[in-house]
């Protein structure tokens, strides 16, 4: 009976509005639009990305090339000709889960920002 009455005198009271649910502050939306943050989240995604790239094909010329050679550290005159060989697609992948991962530990979370992370591993790997 106790419970009840206790229950109800709560209920009674968030009714009359002496006491209100306590509610979650709004998350942070700095990013939503405008401000000197969102435009600088443009330039800055693109050079995470440019990194992923950059990072992904020095890797994968250290690892292929043993040190004998520069040949293909330097970059690819197109996207025709990457196709040719399992290095370009092991650079690729490379980049792109740089670019996973680079974008997790950011939150990127905007569809216009991921895009630009993926330019830039693009460009980082001289696709482009």
């Amino acid at each position: 009976m106790d419970q009840r009455k206790s229950f109800s005198d709560r209920v009674s009271r968030i009714a009359d509005g002496a006491e209100r649910p306590h509610r979650a502050p709004p998350p942070a939306r700095w990013l939503e639009g405008g401000g000197l943050a969102y435009a600088l989240s443009f330039p800055g995604t693109l050079l995470l990305g440019l990194l992923a790239g950059g990072f992904s094909r020095y890797a994968v010329f250290h690892v292929v090339n043993d040190g004998r050679g520069a040949s293909s550290a330097f970059a690819r005159p197109s996207v025709l000709a990457v196709g040719s060989g399992p290095q370009a697609y092991g650079e690729i992948i490379l980049a792109m889960s740089g670019v996973f991962i680079l974008g997790q530990v950011f939150r990127v979370r905007r569809t216009d920002l991921a895009g630009r992370l993926i330019a830039g591993a693009f460009l980082g790997l001289g696709l482009v």
